[in-house]
């Protein structure tokens, strides 16, 4: 239990991040109250998390080779892809302005860092 807790909170932070640092990534509840913006987080982090344990094996099964020959750059779209998915799973929550593939593939790099940085520690 603590180490999904820790994992929720890990992709809370990473998107927490990725929608701080991309210009075209909000939050779509615009409220002033703290708790429910962390509420809103926590959410988005538990679904990405999901994502991430169900969905990602899958895409890397099938895209396994291209992984392999870009000697694993491919990873960044796809961890981009399941940002965009995140966000067409919860549109009350998430809402991407302009979905072109380099953002796409920003997000995907900057959530990746910040994943692997905070598991880390």
């Amino acid at each position: 239990m603590a180490y999904f807790l820790v994992r929720v909170g890990v992709n809370a932070l990473a998107v927490a991040l990725t929608g701080a640092i991309l210009p075209g990534i909000q939050l779509a509840p615009d409220v002033d109250n703290r708790l429910i913006t962390i509420l809103v987080y926590l959410v988005l982090g538990g679904l990405f998390g999901l994502i991430n344990a169900f969905i990602r094996p899958l895409v890397l099964l099938v895209t396994g080779w291209l992984v392999i020959w870009t000697m694993g750059l491919f990873t960044f779209l796809i961890n981009g892809l399941l940002f965009y998915l995140l966000s067409y799973l919860s549109p009350d929550l998430l809402v991407i302005n302009s979905p072109g593939i380099l953002s796409l593939i920003l997000a995907g790099a900057i959530m990746a860092v910040t994943v692997t940085i905070l598991e880390a520690i």
